[in-house]
């Protein structure tokens, strides 16, 4: 029993473990860095945009079902996956969220959970 107890504290300090985040449209870069630094914390996966431009980029020659891409784009289209926005934003993160139906989350929703 005391390891599920441990367990529990662990997912209880970890609420994102799992979790892909895409986060965008936060105009400070300090504040970004800090909210990035507290959902990392929290077990959040932070995605760049440069990981979904490879992603979603199309197929090669060199392009394999078991390449590091093809994991990403499964990883992204069937997992957690949440949007976390300073506001609207003209950027991939923000459209790639909108197009999968995600709804925008603020900053400070972020902070709290």
């Amino acid at each position: 029993e005391a390891g599920g107890e441990a367990g529990a504290r662990t997912a209880a300090a970890r609420p994102f473990l799992g979790v892909v985040l895409l986060v965008t449209g936060i105009r400070d870069a300090g504040d970004k860095s800090e909210l990035e630094a507290e959902l990392r914390e929290a077990g959040a996966e932070l995605l760049e945009e440069e990981q979904l431009r490879s992603a979603f980029a199309p197929a090669s020659a060199s392009f394999s079902p078991g390449s590091s891409s093809a994991a990403l784009k499964a990883k992204l289209l069937g997992g957690d996956l949440l949007l976390v926005t300073g506001g609207p934003a003209k950027t991939i993160k923000f459209y790639f969220g909108l197009a999968l139906g995600l709804q925008p989350l603020s900053t400070g929703w972020g902070r709290r959970a």
